[in-house]
């Protein structure tokens, strides 16, 4: 499997960070450095090329390989947000 190379400054990753932290699986390179993306992708440790390409097959195999993990990682973020904004809410209530 490959690691995904991502040139996008301020690009949204499917899912929320909560259900798949995509930093753990992907590069990352500013588009400012594209020009120098060969010196960037050849200084990056065997060790750091071997976790990310175990988290990129843990992503593959458990939110994206089929459409129902597609379908269930879905509903795993709407499910956080909507956690997260009542706790916001109730925090805010409490407040008042």
């Amino acid at each position: 499997g490959a690691i995904p190379v991502v040139f996008a400054d301020g690009w949204m990753y499917p899912f929320i960070p909560e259900v798949v932290n995509w930093t753990e699986a992907v590069v990352i390179i500013p588009d400012k450095d594209m020009p120098h993306a060969k010196q960037y992708l050849t200084n990056i440790s065997t060790e750091e090329i071997c976790q990310k390409h175990k988290k990129v097959l843990e992503i593959w195999d458990n939110y994206i390989g089929t459409r129902k993990d597609v379908l269930h990682a879905l509903l795993e973020s709407v499910s956080v947000r909507m956690i997260q904004q009542i706790q916001k809410e109730t925090n805010n209530n409490d407040n008042i």
